[in-house]
């Protein structure tokens, strides 16, 4: 084609990154840190071969040098032949594909945790040191590059990654030669270059070969990945709860309507749509106006707006409880069912029919939620349902056990009462999202702080004080 018709297209972007705050050191101790990093903004990753041929790059074994090819140094003599110190993956260098977890000391602490937690494990196991040394390490590794793809740092790839083009970060952190070192250069930047030049080459084989990798991955070292179709299934495990919990819901209340009706199932007649929808419309009318005023620069007063909006739908939640009663009253023609006045049994029973549907929806709700973020982010989707399974499915107080504690005038009643209160309020406080959420773990309102982990929490938030 003329060139008129061509354009040039991008097809790889490779970002290369030198750090130099290392302070000098003796070629003795002096120790290279390369950092292969494909972590970009939300979770995403490029193809897995790109990775994979940086990497194998890197071992790529360099000619011997010698003679007039040889490597010269300050005093213009040429180096002999060629040191395996020279070489970035033959000497002490250290390769990681995440930064999250560096030498710092408390990587090292955690390094040091993980190691005593393992020694009783690895005696009945029968692990040699070798093997739990490499185990530990792997394991700090796959946490560092899932904590990198949730949590950041940004790498400078990220805008490529999100436009389709496969692109990583390539980290250098090479010590500061001392003054009294014979060479003009350090030799890991030369071998660095020789590494560079060679992935270039072989980048233009990878991308005519028909191959067939993934793009959904972590990775524990450079050298290992763990594909999506392995990993699903702790996230399966983790989310199961939630479908466990809503299916016992409607069993539940099949149960019950199949006893009291002599035969006939009723779950569509206990089911408290009216409650439900005001709840939901309420908790959607909340995320919007959060999301309005963040993006209008309001970040800074989150504290206020999210105890505004708790206050809001929990005021909202408490007062649509009664709405089945009013509209059931309104279809009546005598009018003499708007006349009775409910007992105490009757409003405990309406609280809990509203309260048990309102954690149906949430339980579905947050298996929807989570679904598409497992097999998108699975670095933020795991430890997000780690969090909400077993708060929705499991830490939520039955109401048949408090009303019996309640009801009674005893003290143990009382004191029971108090503390669960007090305890949901510290805990929902606690988890709010601008008390620690986003001024600790996110530096800002992600959309995952605002569509996934508001409205769960502001849900439940309403099945906890209704």
């Amino acid at each position: 084609l003329p060139p008129s018709f061509t354009t040039p297209v991008l097809r790889t972007v490779l970002v290369l990154e030198d750090v130099v705050n290392v302070p000098p050191l003796s070629m003795k101790h002096s120790k290279t840190t390369v950092k292969i990093l494909p972590q970009g903004k939300g979770g995403a990753l490029p193809n897995l071969d790109l990775v994979f041929a940086t990497y194998l790059s890197f071992q790529s074994q360099p000619a011997k040098t010698g003679g007039n090819g040889g490597l010269k140094g300050n005093n213009g003599d040429t180096m002999a032949s060629f040191r395996s110190s020279w070489s970035l993956y033959y000497s002490n260098s250290e390769f990681s594909v995440q930064s999250f977890v560096d030498g710092s000391a408390s990587s090292s602490w955690l390094v040091l945790s993980a190691g005593n937690a393992l020694d009783k494990i690895s005696a009945l196991v029968g692990w040699n040191s070798s093997a739990k040394s490499q185990y530990i390490k792997d394991l700090i590794g796959l946490f560092g590059f899932m904590a990198g793809m949730a949590l950041g740092p940004r790498q400078p790839h990220s805008s490529a990654l999100q436009h389709g083009i496969d692109s990583l970060t390539i980290q250098l952190q090479i010590p500061t030669q001392p003054p009294e070192t014979p060479l003009a250069i350090h030799p890991h930047y030369a071998d660095f270059a020789r590494c560079i030049e060679h992935l270039l080459r072989s980048l233009s084989n990878l991308h005519e070969r028909l191959h067939h990798s993934i793009a959904q991955y972590t990775m524990p070292s450079p050298s290992k990945f763990v594909s999506h179709g392995e990993y699903i299934y702790p996230a399966i495990m983790v989310a199961l709860p939630l479908v466990v919990r809503a299916a016992m819901l409607v069993l539940m209340e099949k149960c019950d309507d199949f006893e009291e009706n002599g035969g006939k199932v009723d779950i569509i007649g206990r089911f408290r749509f009216e409650f439900v929808a005001v709840v939901l419309g309420a908790t959607c009318l909340v995320v919007c106006v959060i999301g309005s005023l963040v993006f209008l620069g309001w970040s800074s007063h989150l504290s206020v707006i999210y105890s505004a909006s708790y206050f809001f739908l929990i005021s909202a939640a408490r007062w649509s409880v009664h709405l089945p009663k009013k509209f059931t009253n309104a279809i009546h023609k005598n009018g003499q069912l708007g006349e009775e006045k409910m007992d105490n049994n009757n409003t405990e029973l309406l609280f809990e029919e509203s309260r048990n549907s309102l954690r149906f929806v949430s339980c579905l709700l947050a298996v929807y939620l989570h679904a598409p973020l497992l097999l998108a982010n699975y670095s933020l989707g795991f430890p997000s349902a780690l969090f909400w399974s077993p708060l929705l499915s499991l830490f939520v107080l039955s109401p048949a056990s408090r009303a019996y504690y309640l009801k009674k005038e005893s003290l143990r009643g009382k004191a029971f009462g108090l503390i669960t209160f007090f305890g949901k309020v510290v805990l929902l406080v606690a988890s709010s999202p601008p008390v620690f959420v986003v001024p600790n773990v996110f530096g800002l309102v992600t959309p995952y702080v605002l569509m996934v982990y508001t409205p769960l929490h502001l849900l439940l938030a309403a099945i906890w004080f209704i």
